[in-house]
């Protein structure tokens, strides 16, 4: 689809155009030019014959080579694909016009392919009224070489009403024909009066950030009416929300939401908007959100909210927090986990925010809370749930209630209490049992967000504010395009995942979505500059490994406690280590799991690991489970059959094996599913610019990364004649078929399930060209050393020439792999650490440190400020 927008931006561009007189900082850092995923693109525009070129806040990622760059991470190219066109760069889809009133100078790298004839290609500036500038030196030849254009602009010629102070775009004389192909790089207007130049496809980090305030009314304007005009699926209301905010059929909209909280729970106006489910995932959020953002005591829009509206909402919010709002689940660990981690995590900041909202209003501030006492989850009960029951399910066995009546202020006080230990403890031990999860993670990181918008404790708002920042500075270190790399639980096959439609939005960009994100456009929350930094520049960045602790890890407790019947109890010292090896073109990564530990029964759900690309975001290369239920089309195994898996990594190489066996505590009433033995094997996921085999590796590139990917296979020959056995049978012999492509060569199985597999990555900068690198790892030595069963092996690899590794991988046995001799080390000292981010285990002390910022996050008591970023 395709929105216009038509926002006018004047106040807006002038504290933009700022920029030139602006003092600036001493550091190189600071002038650096970066490119932006989700903005960057929109700059690309695209015009009829005699138009001026528009673009566009569509996502287009196809619209990035990272393998053929001049500036920052990559350039942008524009294919004229329907019609003949002319192709140009605009201002961006928020902002009107350039004002170039202090520049001296236009800068940019072009290229041009797919133009007949030998005549050269012109470009001309063009201002909003049409008026166009030409320069005799503003042309390229369209042979696909790069050409660095310097245009001086007072020596501009054209159109005397040409208006310098409101330049709309920069773009070709001239329509290109279909197939064409335009590549733009470095493009900026500069100054010999103002070193920070005006940036087009890359832009110092002040100037992003600056136009992402600049620009954030409009851009969340837009998105409101994105929603508004999206047909919502199911019974959700956002396009209701987003009609309140733009201010437009407020009437009706009052009259519809006054309906639904007034409605029967179980009728089918009540079960169609969830009013029957205490344990939504969205309808408690929502209401909270809509009582701040227009009711009448809100400091943004009040009164678009109607009394009758905003009364119904109350009490209907009341009614549904007496089973969840237990005052009984403020005294216990924060680490014991209702149900899952993201309904545990919006569910009790929802009683926090609730409760803070009943404590200070008439009608409810005098009235009791059930105050039960049987344990967390009441009302966590699917039948229920997707059924047509009224029966909310069984109660905890717990008895917890001390027989007292406490009110909302006395559970708004207990909660906030809770939410200061609940981020101290996530910031000293890790975060979050759902590591990197694509679709949970917009509940968890909006949970927060909402406390950090809402709580009137000003200690907490710093807590919550200081965790947002540091959630997403984990982020920003460890994805590539805005995907999240690394390993990964309750994944599913989604390439574009919460935290990349997010991000898009605190970039200076759109999320394009019309659902879940809608909170975050009326928030009050901006990344601070340390986290720009750590989240654009990924050539700066280098090569680099970010190693965390994760929680998942169980006490064994049997009989597990009363009241802990849905309720996951992670409260020990875990030993579950994510390792992400992170570079510019690629990043491999898996979690390492003690063979000892106490899985909880989601820390081993939908387990991820594997490779991801800069060139291609869609691309993956990862083991996974197979579904052979079709011998024409294998597929990955679905949610129910992802098994778990042992690994060792370091650095660019990762050896891992279907797990034989593993530990995992269920709730009481929770079923324990047992994922094992799987057919298993690796899937090529997407388009792979060459794959192909040799020696018993198949190699594969995706634009300037390579990876080697071995199954390993012993083979094993019956020999007599045992007492001449010697040092020669210390090693097995390798099988030739330890695999077989699937149909369509998406996929290699393993011919035995427990097959370990050596992935083995590596990328241009550091290994030439890809002929180059696969004659590296042929290089390396691959061994199979017997155990003292035939058939049964210790994996020994050793890479060539790589600051020499030796890894050692038992394949028979849950053991430790050991690298150079050292046995992985499941506790490490440190809860985060990374060139760019390190913390202490247990501190709850972060320093972070990119470029030339260097920052500390502490979370201890009494430690806390308002951050003012």
């Amino acid at each position: 689809m395709t929105h216009t927008v038509t926002t006018t931006l004047r106040a807006s561009l002038a504290s933009i155009a700022l920029l030139c007189a602006t003092a600036l900082p001493a550091s190189a850092q600071a002038h650096k030019l970066v490119d932006a995923v989700h903005e960057s693109p929109s700059h690309l525009g695209f015009a009829a014959e005699d138009g001026l070129v528009t673009s566009s806040w569509e996502r287009n990622l196809d619209a990035l080579d990272f393998t053929d760059h001049k500036v920052g991470d990559f350039s942008l190219q524009a294919v004229v694909e329907d019609k003949a066109q002319r192709v140009g760069l605009t201002p961006g889809p928020f902002i009107e016009a350039w004002d170039l009133g202090s520049y001296q100078q236009l800068e940019m790298w072009v290229w041009i392919d797919g133009v007949p004839g030998s005549g050269p290609v012109e470009f001309v500036l063009i201002d909003q009224s049409g008026n166009a500038a030409r320069h005799a030196d503003l042309s390229v030849e369209a042979d696909g070489a790069w050409k660095q254009l310097r245009i001086p602009l007072d020596e501009l010629e054209g159109d005397a009403s040409f208006q310098r102070n409101a330049v709309a775009a920069v773009q070709t004389a001239s329509p290109l024909p279909v197939g064409a192909t335009v590549g733009f790089d470095g493009a900026m207007f500069t100054s010999e009066d103002c070193g920070a130049p005006l940036g087009v496809t890359d832009m110092t980090y002040a100037q992003r950030m600056s136009e992402a305030d600049a620009t954030r009314e409009a851009r969340a304007r837009a998105s409101y009416r994105l929603t508004a005009d999206f047909e919502q699926p199911g019974g959700f209301l956002f396009d209701l929300y987003a009609k309140l905010w733009l201010n437009e059929d407020v009437d009706e909209v009052n009259a519809q939401l006054l309906a639904i909280f007034s409605a029967d729970p179980t009728s089918e106006l009540g079960r169609k908007h969830e009013i029957h489910r205490d344990w939504s995932l969205w309808l408690s959020p929502y209401m909270v959100r809509l009582y701040h953002q227009f009711g009448s005591t809100s400091r943004k829009m009040p009164g678009r909210l109607y009394p009758d509206t905003e009364q119904a909402l109350l009490e209907l919010l009341w009614n549904r927090t007496q089973a969840t709002n237990d005052i009984a689940l403020t005294r216990k660990s924060t680490w014991w986990m209702i149900g899952s981690e993201n309904h545990d995590i919006h569910v009790k900041a929802d009683a926090l925010i609730s409760s803070q909202i009943f404590k200070n209003h008439p009608d409810f501030k005098d009235r009791a809370y059930e105050n039960a006492g049987h344990g967390g989850g009441m009302g966590y009960w699917f039948h229920h749930n997707h059924g047509d029951g009224t029966f909310k399910g069984p109660q905890g066995n717990a008895q917890w209630a001390d027989g007292n009546e406490y009110t909302a202020q006395d559970h708004c006080e207990a909660w906030t209490a809770y939410w200061k230990e609940y981020l101290r403890e996530r910031v000293k031990k890790g975060f979050f049992l759902e590591v990197a999860s694509q679709g949970y993670m917009k509940f968890t990181v909006s949970s927060i967000q909402d406390i950090y918008d809402k709580a009137e404790d000003p200690e907490l708002k710093a807590l919550a504010k200081d965790f947002l920042d540091l959630v997403w500075a984990e982020w920003a270190q460890d994805q590539l395009v805005a995907i999240r790399g690394g390993s990964k639980t309750r994944w599913y096959d989604r390439p574009y995942g919460a935290m990349f439609r997010a991000s898009a939005f605190h970039t200076g960009g759109m999320t394009n979505d019309p659902v879940w994100w809608y909170m975050l456009y009326a928030s009050d929350y901006r990344w601070p500059e340390y986290v720009w930094r750590m989240a654009l520049d990924r050539q700066g960045k280098g090569d680099f490994a970010y190693i965390s602790r994760k929680p998942g890890e169980e006490p064994v407790r049997w009989p597990r406690p009363a009241g802990l019947e849905r309720t996951l109890i992670c409260d020990t010292e875990s030993r579950l280590v994510r390792y992400s090896w992170v570079t510019p073109d690629y990043i491999l990564g898996t979690q390492m799991d003690h063979p000892g530990a106490v899985h909880s029964h989601l820390s081993s759900q939908n387990r991820w690991q594997g490779m991801t690309f800069a060139a291609n975001p869609t691309a993956t290369i990862a083991p996974v489970a197979l579904d052979l239920s079709n011998p024409e089309r294998w597929k990955q195994a679905g949610r129910a059959s992802v098994p778990m898996y042992r690994s060792a990594q370091e650095g660019n190489v990762l050896i891992t094996q279907q797990a034989r066996r593993w530990t995992q505590q269920n709730p009481d009433w929770y079923p324990a599913k047992v994922n094992a033995n799987l057919p298993y094997g690796v899937r090529f996921n997407g388009k792979m610019d060459a794959l192909d085999e040799q020696d018993g590796w198949v190699f594969a590139r995706v634009g300037d990364a390579y990876v080697g990917v071995r199954v390993v296979k012993g083979g094993y020959d019956y020999d007599e004649n045992w007492t001449e056995a010697g040092e020669s049978e210390l090693y097995a012999v390798m099988d030739d078929g330890a695999y077989v492509w699937g149909p369509k060569k998406q996929f290699i199985r393993f011919t035995d399930n427990y097959s370990p597999v050596i992935l083995h990555a590596g990328r241009a900068d550091t290994h030439g060209d890809y002929e180059s690198f696969k004659a590296h790892v042929l290089a390396g030595q691959v061994r199979l050393r017997n155990t003292v069963v035939p058939g049964w092996y210790v994996l020994e690899y050793r890479p060539q020439g790589e600051s020499p590794r030796d890894f050692e991988f038992n394949v028979a046995n849950s053991s430790i792999p050991s690298i150079n001799g050292e046995l992985v080390d499941y506790a490490p000292p440190y809860v985060f650490r990374s060139p760019f981010l390190n913390a202490k285990y247990d501190s709850g002390v972060v320093r972070i440190t990119v470029d030339d910022i260097d920052t500390t996050l502490d979370f201890r008591p009494h430690q806390a400020s308002i951050n003012a970023d």
